[in-house]
Order: structure tokens, then sequence, then C-alpha cells
């Protein structure tokens, strides 16, 4: 368990080309401004193209970033929005950037 925001930052950046290998990774945080970050924060340093989805999206926004992921992204880093009845085949890993604030939020 990794505490600090800057090493949660490096722990993804060196894990993530990695976790890809295995299918697709679902990154939680509880608010959509620590999604944002961290969305930004793997496009910028490690590279990779990562879908951020949260409250603040309309819903056709949700829809695109859905099916997007379903099809084709490898990444997606949302808030507790995506743990609910989402079916997405090869989610092989599933990274809590933050503890839930409810346990229940993050059942899969």
């Amino acid at each position: 368990m990794v505490e600090e925001r800057e090493q949660k930052m490096g722990w993804l950046q060196l894990h993530l080309r990695e976790l890809l290998q295995e299918g697709k990774i679902l990154v939680f945080a509880n608010q959509r401004e620590t999604c944002e970050e961290i969305g930004k924060f793997i496009e910028d340093f490690a590279h990779l193209p990562a879908l951020v989805l949260h409250g603040d999206k309309n819903q056709y926004e949700r829809t695109v970033i859905m099916n997007s992921f379903k099809a084709d992204r490898q990444i997606l880093v949302a808030t507790d929005i995506a743990a609910r009845g989402i079916d997405v085949k090869n989610i092989k890993t599933v990274v809590n950037f933050e503890c839930p604030k409810q346990i229940e939020a993050y059942i899969h």
C-alpha cells in the first residue's frame, strides 16, 4: 500500500506498461479532480492514452467514454460512477488509487 500521492503516481508510471500486457486497467479515485490529474499524468509522463470518467461528464460523454473503453482503449480512470453496473470484458487490473469512502463503492 502506497500512501503519498507522488509515490502513487510513481507506482503507476512504473507498473502500467507491465499491467497492460495482461489486459485493461481500471483506476479508481474519489474525486473528479483526482481522476483528471491521474489521466493527465498517465498521458504526459507514462505516454499512454487514458480515458477519464466522472460525474461532471454528461450522459453522452459517459457513453462515448465507456464505449471506447469496451472497444479498444486500455486505461480508464474513474470515480465510483464506473463501479455501478458496468460490464467490460478483459479488465485484468483494478487500481484503487484512493480508498473508497464506502467499501461497497468499488465492488466488482
